[in-house]
């Protein structure tokens, strides 16, 4: 799938530019979810690691999303290191050396989000033939997801869509926006692009979440999953996906109110 690339990426090859703005899969029919390794070392800046070892048996960090020649499979990550994650061999650097961008920064057919957010990322690579969403990051120790309460987590999000042939990113108004309740353990968010809307309703788990996603103005319906990342579930990270994970899909990372 081809993409419409930003007028701005597109001015200048490298440029480094920084986007403010306002601003994961559960049923995967079809596709098989494996886990990718990288023993690469965490950050020692900027990450935010609980003060109790995460007992989850589950030892996911993140997914991503990977569609090549029409197909698309979605992979589970099992790294904490916020800098890079390896992707078929290739390495993906979400954060770039002597570059502090709070919230959108492109480079090149790559976006990536968010500086000033130390537990979780997200970002998307747009290539001719490879495409790449992801979210990775820290997770919340399972003892430490509050078991009552409510919160609301405003953030950011990346979109891109199959049959609009494009993507965008959060900006100004335009938000990922999420409310949860602890004690009934729900989760129910919206992200709300140009393109579409895309409505988020899921269940929590211990610290993930997953449920079904749905793109207003997109045929095929979707699937959700995601995590709280941080200490006390400061920040949540997840990947939206059609149900056949190519026509619409959607990262996002949003930070506790």
């Amino acid at each position: 799938m081809q993409f419409i690339k930003l007028s701005l990426t597109a001015l200048c090859l490298g440029l480094i530019t920084a986007c403010g703005g306002s601003g994961g899969g559960g049923d995967n029919s079809g596709n098989t979810t494996t886990t990718i390794n990288d023993n690469a070392t965490s950050p020692t800046t900027n990450v935010d690691t609980p003060n109790t070892p995460n007992t989850e048996t589950n030892n996911t960090t993140g997914q991503v999303l990977k569609i090549k020649n029409g197909n698309g499979v979605i992979e589970n990550l099992n790294t904490t290191n916020l800098s890079s994650i390896i992707v078929d061999g290739q390495t993906i650097h979400i954060t770039i050396p002597g570059i502090n961008s709070g919230t959108w920064a492109a480079l090149n057919n790559q976006n990536t989000c968010c500086g000033s957010y130390d537990s979780v990322k997200i970002g998307g690579v747009f290539g001719v033939e490879n495409e790449y969403l992801f979210y990775n990051g820290i997770p919340t120790n399972v003892a430490q997801i509050p078991q009552e309460g409510q919160a609301t987590y405003k953030g950011e999000f990346l979109y891109s869509s199959e049959a609009q042939g494009r993507y965008e990113t959060s900006r100004n108004t335009r938000a990922a926006t999420f409310e949860v309740d602890f004690g009934n353990k729900t989760l129910n968010g919206k992200l709300d692009a140009s393109m579409t809307a895309v409505t988020i309703e899921a269940n929590i788990t211990g610290n993930q979440f997953d449920g079904k996603a749905i793109s207003v103005n997109e045929v095929v319906e979707g699937k959700v999953q995601g995590q709280f990342f941080g200490e006390n579930a400061k920040q949540l990270g997840g990947l939206a996906a059609a149900n056949d994970n190519t026509s619409w899909n959607a990262v996002f990372a949003a930070q506790k109110q």
